[in-house]
């Protein structure tokens, strides 16, 4: 990554780190990162957190937790999001989902027909292709233990076709698992970065950043400008950890934007709302203009 980063500056520019959920909490840990003897943080010129951080946001890990947790991960090192002991299912089950609806939206849903798709996920009417994509990923149908993958997208019609409204269009939600050459799926996820992040959420060195290989040295160092915006999916833990960082770090408070946007959108709609009721997009265009004049 700080290849990358260092990459980007070239050339006199301004380089900002930011990321969704998880992505959000890294960038957190890169600032405060100890490269032998060099801060993170003089790498950036700012932090954008959507729908994450550290300091509270989400988990934390401590030494007993590190140590059993990584001896599972050994065992089974990614996320089984389903349960099903196939954790690349998930994967294929979305973006099918997905490439369904975008060739074929009003054709009769073939998930719904597939033997092997969790009931969970399946209409109770006979539904159209992107008709299960909405029932499946919205948040007042999806399976309540699945926030991490949930939209606001509207409703399923009595006819079994998908009915717009909230935030993310079914047609943006379908794209965003569906397009190539790349897309939103991520078929393997390693649950050692969750473990990582869990145990970098209080910005020290204590005994399970150590024990992990961490290097959280300078969190109470960073002066970067801040933005974060939080979902529902925490319960306004992203804002919370992100006062924290503010009141830990040197991050000055006057230059941070912190956007609550938990009554209208889940944790995937920064990512595919519609720009004109999308909260991430309308609060931190501003922000980026003044931060770059």
């Amino acid at each position: 990554m700080r290849r990358v980063v260092r990459s980007a500056a070239r050339g006199g520019r301004k380089v900002l780190l930011g990321g969704h959920s998880l992505g959000a909490s890294v960038a957190v840990a890169y600032a405060s990162w100890d490269f032998a003897g060099h801060p993170g943080y003089r790498d950036l010129d700012g932090l954008v957190l959507i729908d994450g951080g550290l300091r509270g946001s989400f988990d934390s890990a401590d030494l007993a937790q590190a140590k059993k947790r990584l001896a599972a991960i050994r065992k089974q090192p990614f996320l089984d999001l389903l349960g099903l002991g196939l954790p690349w299912v998930t994967g294929i089950l979305s973006e099918s989902a997905a490439v369904l609806a975008l060739k074929d939206p009003l054709g009769p849903s073939v998930g719904q027909a597939f033997s092997l798709l969790p009931a969970q996920f399946k209409p109770p009417v006979p539904a159209t292709n992107r008709g299960l994509l909405g029932y499946a990923f919205d948040a007042s149908t999806s399976p309540k233990a699945l926030g991490l993958i949930q939209v606001r997208a509207g409703q399923l019609g009595p006819d079994g076709d998908w009915v717009d409204g909230e935030v993310t269009p079914i047609e943006r939600l379908a794209e965003t698992f569906g397009q190539e050459p790349a897309n939103a799926v991520e078929w393997f996820y390693p649950a050692r970065l969750n473990l990582d992040v869990d145990a970098a959420s209080p910005l020290t060195q204590d005994a399970a950043a150590t024990y992990l290989g961490l290097r959280l040295k300078w969190a109470r160092q960073v002066d970067l400008p801040l933005y974060a915006v939080q979902t529902s999916l925490t319960n306004g833990g992203v804002l919370k950890g992100a006062r924290s960082f503010l009141k830990l770090s040197r991050s000055p408070a006057a230059r941070a934007r912190l956007v609550d946007a938990s009554a209208t959108e889940s944790h995937l709609d920064p990512l595919t709302a519609a720009p004109d009721r999308n909260r991430y997009l309308q609060t931190v265009v501003p922000w980026l203009k003044r931060l770059v004049r």
